[in-house]
């Protein structure tokens, strides 16, 4: 008797055929998705390590930051302590605490002092223009200055 496929048996071979190709296909696709788990295991675990490292720089700079804080009140009222105590000093002196502060490059009146004036004449002096400009913008302040001598 001549051996004939049967049309079920030549069905189940291409059903085993494309059920054995898509085995492979599914291996190789566990293989391809088990490379990526790993690889973003990897990621993962060097993120979460970086991530701990900015939170101890977080908790370290927080900690400085408060004690900046702190020490800066510290320093205001160390500061006002001293301020008063300055100013209880120049009283018993008869001198007013807010002189003991003004500027001392400027009058009273708010204008550039003498020596002021004199150290912008000696940056000018040896140029010609320059010193004619500064006499023509000062003529009153010299004068008065010459006046009072």
């Amino acid at each position: 008797m001549p051996t004939t496929t049967k049309p079920d048996e030549a069905d189940i071979i291409a059903q085993h055929a494309q059920l054995t190709a898509d085995l492979t296909a599914a291996r190789q696709n566990i293989t391809t998705l088990t490379a990526d788990v790993t690889r973003l295991n990897g990621e993962l675990s060097a993120a979460n390590t970086g991530f701990e490292t900015a939170r101890e720089s977080l908790k370290t700079l927080t900690l400085e930051r408060d004690s900046l804080k702190s020490e800066n009140e510290r320093l205001k009222s160390e500061s006002k302590t001293f301020e008063a105590r300055l100013a209880s000093e120049l009283a018993k002196h008869g001198i007013a605490p807010t002189a003991a502060a003004a500027d001392p490059k400027k009058t009273g009146d708010g204008k550039p002092s003498n020596d002021d004036l004199m150290a912008q004449y000696k940056a000018v002096q040896n140029d010609p223009l320059k010193l004619a400009n500064f006499l023509q913008a000062n003529d009153a302040k010299i004068r008065a200055l010459l006046a009072s001598q």
